[in-house]
């Protein structure tokens, strides 16, 4: 939530910077009901950041300031989630069992396509083997003894998949006995914790981690993209993550590599379009 506010607010400034605008005006500029602007207004002439003339608002000179220096901070955050995501890629696939089979690394979502101030870093392993899920089951679909995954915290004894879980199965190489379930020397989680507080985030709050089999982007093999597709609750996600994503390359050590490059055919496998709402 506080994020969200500091975000609009910064939006406001930032919108004003380039010029006085009247409060309709500046509506259209930041898409947002004019009704809503008052209050950020009014807290911003408050502190001194915004003043209004003839019914123009416009940045004061501290406003001004403080608004280049977010805008930097933002600047240095996308970079700081772009580079974790790399390290973690590499990690994935250098550093894991390998009955895990990671194949490739996916990042999609906010991160990929650019955005500004992006809240997390999208990305799915898709693997061949057998340690991780398929696919993941749909966390808001009912379990065992009636309980939806996210209203249960996450544990090795719930059902919920999470980046925690799956990075836990990726485990580590260096382990040689993966039968067990404690891990004798640092796995993909302590790893990609690691890499994450370097850039001052962490796996819970930072990282919102998939996992595909890669089966499922085999036009041969539909019975497991059947079963993919009808537990998702968005059926469209599959194709967006594909159609939008990039592979992580490891001779560029980058996000580079179009889905269909590798696995050609594939976003075509999944509907666009939510069919029970586009039906011919």
């Amino acid at each position: 939530m506080v994020d969200k506010i500091l975000s609009s607010y910064h939006g406001i400034l930032s919108a004003l910077q380039q010029k006085p605008l009247t409060i309709d005006e500046l509506a259209r500029t930041t898409r947002a009901k004019q009704g809503w602007l008052l209050h950020p207004l009014r807290v911003l002439g408050k502190q001194g950041l915004v003043t209004v003339l003839d019914g123009h608002y416009a940045v004061t000179q501290t406003g001004s300031g403080i608004t280049e220096l977010v805008h930097m901070w933002r600047e240095d955050h996308d970079r700081s989630l772009y580079g974790a995501a790399q390290e973690i890629a590499k990690m994935i696939l250098q550093e894991t069992y390998e009955v895990a089979a990671a194949r490739d690394v996916l990042l999609f979502g906010s991160l990929v396509r650019g955005e500004s101030n992006p809240r997390d870093i999208d990305m799915t392993v898709l693997h061949a083997g057998s340690r991780i899920f398929n696919f993941e089951p749909d966390p808001y679909k009912e379990r065992p003894f009636a309980k939806r995954e996210e209203d249960e915290p996450i544990s090795p004894e719930n059902f919920r998949v999470s980046a925690w879980r799956i990075l836990r199965k990726l485990g580590s190489k260096r382990d040689p006995d993966v039968s067990f379930g404690e891990a004798r020397v640092k796995d993909a989680y302590d790893l990609a914790e690691e890499i994450l507080d370097r850039f001052g985030g962490s796996v819970e709050d930072s990282l919102d981690l998939h996992a595909l089999h890669v089966t499922i982007l085999d036009p041969k093999q539909g019975w497991m993209r059947d079963a993919a597709l009808k537990d998702a609750r968005d059926p469209t996600f599959y194709h967006t993550m594909l159609s939008q994503g990039r592979l992580y390359d490891l001779r560029t050590h980058d996000f580079t590599m179009p889905v269909e490059e590798k696995y050609p055919g594939c976003i075509a496998l999944f509907p666009a379009l939510d069919p029970k709402y586009h039906r011919s």
